[in-house]
């Protein structure tokens, strides 16, 4: 199963495909789109990062019973990233950046692999599973900037993130529930926008392929299509910036392999729009979205009930 895998790479290698405060020619941008354009030639940018998820209760009954009938169901109260990020432009062409991600995911539960329909019902443990994840590192290549933009980002997961968390009966949870991989993983994405003084709309086409890790797992490859504006709504003169913000996405995450084996209810289609807001003050800036899932089809993904994405920064 794969619920924790897609939640770090919403949460985790998505951000580094974002688009973060300035520094660069762009005015705005959606949060959750990755900007075309990195920032200028001597430009550093550090950003602290929380990503918060709730997701809606799932019965002991029901993933037991879907244990019984051989769905890899999962539930999830919380899913917490903790983040840093950081930039650096070494020339007005090349940015350079990484995050240093620590994932948390609290009353993890996963029903009885020996449970059958009709036995009496089963309690299950919480799980807390907690641990710095994979650190992806990235260059970003920015071909044009004014009104039209366009970019590219390629970067790879180090899999130094932690793969030894134990379940409610003391052996080791699955790959795809840890915080690490255990495998070196590509990134990367295309990106083109438009904007004047005060708007900006981008769209980006981002994905990450995955390679075998530990324990002979290998995460399904994922996929994003989306796009994000902001216009600024406060005077030029005056000296914050205000900006609404909104991001359109689609989500395509493949199947996971276990010793070569496809894994069913692993794969399919999520969606989300996030509305928010950006603070900028001179050389700091923060913002906040609120990604609302619209549809997921993908089996064993339990249903969002909301999430909060909160960052604070500054660039020099």
């Amino acid at each position: 199963m794969k619920t924790l895998r897609i939640l770090a790479f919403v949460l985790v290698t998505l951000p580094a495909l974002a688009h973060h405060g300035g520094g660069g020619t762009s005015t705005g941008g959606g949060q959750l789109t990755m900007a075309p354009d990195g920032l200028l030639s001597g430009k550093f940018e550090a950003e602290l990062r929380v990503d918060w998820a709730a997701f809606h209760h799932l019965s002991d009954q029901r993933l037991n019973d879907a244990a019984a009938k051989g769905h890899m169901l999962h539930g999830v109260r919380e899913d917490i990233t903790y983040a840093v990020d950081a930039s650096f432009g070494i020339i007005d062409q090349i940015m350079v950046g990484l995050t240093i991600p620590y994932h948390q995911t609290i009353d993890f539960r996963e029903g009885d692999e020996d449970y059958m329909l009709g036995d009496p019902p089963v309690d299950l443990k919480d799980v807390n599973i907690r641990g710095f994840a994979d650190v992806p590192v990235f260059v970003h290549i920015t071909i044009l900037r004014g009104a039209f933009k366009l970019g590219v980002r390629l970067g790879v997961e180090v899999p130094v993130g932690e793969w030894n968390q134990h379940a409610a009966d003391g052996a080791y949870l699955e790959t795809s529930h840890q915080p690490g991989s255990g495998s070196w993983d590509g990134f990367g994405g295309v990106a083109a926008g438009y904007g004047m003084d005060i708007w900006e709309i981008n769209a980006a086409l981002t994905g990450q392929i995955n390679t075998k890790g530990v324990r002979d797992f290998k995460i399904g490859q994922h996929y994003r299509g989306s796009i994000g504006g902001s216009i600024v709504l406060t005077p030029k003169s005056f000296p914050v910036k205000i900006s609404p913000t909104l991001d359109l996405a689609l989500d395509w995450h493949g199947r996971d392999y276990e010793h070569g084996k496809g894994i069913e209810d692993a794969s399919g289609f999520e969606s989300f729009v996030a509305p928010g807001v950006r603070v900028v003050v001179g050389p700091v800036f923060a913002q906040l979205a609120s990604p609302i899932q619209l549809t997921n089809r993908i089996p064993e993904h339990p249903n969002q009930k909301i999430r909060f994405v909160f960052s604070v920064g500054v660039t020099f």
